[in-house]
């Protein structure tokens, strides 16, 4: 569901097919402004291709589109990262394309880790998770009761912070206890 709430679920969200053909779509009741870049990204060594980038002024929506073209990177050893963002530089939505089976990324072996933060002043705890390359498909877990702000998400080197947020009372040693990264690489690299 994370990276639904990111996307598929988003007022305004950008995609793009294996073609090259994408689209920006705004389904809110209201007019959107702001701006929508595309990136790629090589999983061999993180780097960033910018392959669209644009302002947006859209109408109200639902399903006003605004259609453009990218040159796709091989899907193999890229994957592609759609985002929206609005005028006052918040992310309406990031949408992570992966134009092939996840079986039939050219994946490096990743050493993913996680460092757990002090309580937050709002009973939040930062987790920030570190990796020597790009982590696929990113996923902590735990037994301590609560949830991720995200989660199944690309980490690019060296790190990106994540808020866990418990539901009640915070088990801190639980959380330290149990918490356990993993990511796509995991289970496709020898």
């Amino acid at each position: 569901h994370y990276m639904l709430k990111r996307s598929s679920y988003a007022d305004v969200v950008a995609t793009c097919s294996v073609t090259g053909l994408c689209y920006v779509r705004n389904d809110s009741p209201f007019p959107f402004k702001g701006q929508v870049k595309v990136e790629a990204i090589s999983l061999r060594d993180g780097t960033t291709d910018v392959l669209y980038q644009s302002e947006l002024t859209l109408s109200a929506g639902a399903g006003v589109t605004e259609w453009f073209e990218i040159q796709v990177p091989d899907p193999k050893t890229h994957v592609i990262v759609a985002t929206v963002t609005g005028t006052d530089s918040s992310q309406m939505s990031e949408n992570l394309l992966l134009h092939t089976l996840p079986k039939n990324l050219t994946l490096p072996k990743t050493d993913v880790s996680v460092q757990i933060g002090e309580v937050n002043e709002d009973g939040t705890v930062d987790i920030t998770v570190i990796t020597d390359k790009v982590s696929v498909y990113t996923t902590l877990t735990t037994l301590a009761h609560g949830r991720f702000e995200d989660n199944a998400m690309l980490v690019t080197p060296p790190s990106k912070t994540v808020k866990f947020v418990p539901f009640g009372p915070l088990d801190l040693q639980q959380l330290k206890d149990t918490l356990r990264v993993e990511d796509l690489a995991l289970y496709l690299t020898q």
